[in-house]
């Protein structure tokens, strides 16, 4: 028997024997004055196996469609190379904020400037006592001098990083090759799930067709 067969046999069984279960099942629910749990039969577990085995077999087709969506996606060129132009724009978005007179490199002159002035117009600012300007100017040296050293250390970090990404740019080949080898990992790890779905379901369809050709049954 090939098969196929023995799988339509399977259905057919398990339609006839969830039928003769649910009937069993509605007998053994009446209410009854001692009342006490009957054991599974024979019949009850062969429709239950039959459940598990129609339910995997009736969600198979769309498993294999998203597990060959998923490795189409991720087996073409086209695909690696959207994500790196993707990454390629982001590393040249972030390259024109921090490059030399770039939006970082003023925020933190700005900040400087800012601070410096206003230590030059205190000492040129009659408007306050003595003890007042005094106070102020050294309140505003301090504060100017912790400026410096906040914008020194975004210099450095603004440098540090305009390096790196420099580097990256001149290397995105390389880094197109390791994205292709991280998508052919997952894709590994879809096609072993899928795997993982039908020896489940092989187990199920083997468990049912021993038990149809168990005397017990």
């Amino acid at each position: 028997m090939s098969l196929i067969a023995m799988a339509i046999r399977v259905v057919l069984v398990g339609c006839f024997v969830g039928f003769l279960a649910t009937s069993s099942h509605a007998e053994e629910t009446k209410p009854s004055g001692n009342a006490a749990a009957t054991p599974a039969t024979p019949v009850d577990d062969f429709a239950q196996e039959y459940k598990q085995f129609k339910e995997q077999l009736t969600a198979l087709p769309k498993k294999i469609e998203d597990t060959s969506r998923s490795v189409e996606g991720k087996t073409t060129a086209a695909s690696t190379h959207q994500q790196i132009n993707a990454l390629r724009g982001i590393v040249s978005t972030a390259l024109a904020q921090i490059v030399d007179n770039g939006p970082v490199a003023k925020l933190g002159q700005t900040a400087l400037n800012f601070t410096r002035q206003k230590l030059t117009d205190l000492q040129q600012d009659t408007h306050y006592t003595k003890e007042q300007r005094e106070y102020l100017i050294k309140e505003w040296t301090a504060t100017s001098r912790l400026t410096s050293g906040a914008v020194d250390d975004l210099e450095a970090a603004r440098k540090e990083l305009g390096d790196l990404l420099k580097v990256l740019q001149s290397n995105d080949d390389y880094l197109s090759e390791l994205e292709a080898l991280n998508n052919a990992a997952k894709t590994v790890e879809v096609i072993r799930d899928l795997t993982s779905g039908l020896r489940e379901i092989s187990t199920h369809l083997k468990v049912l067709l021993q038990r149809m050709n168990s005397p017990s049954m």
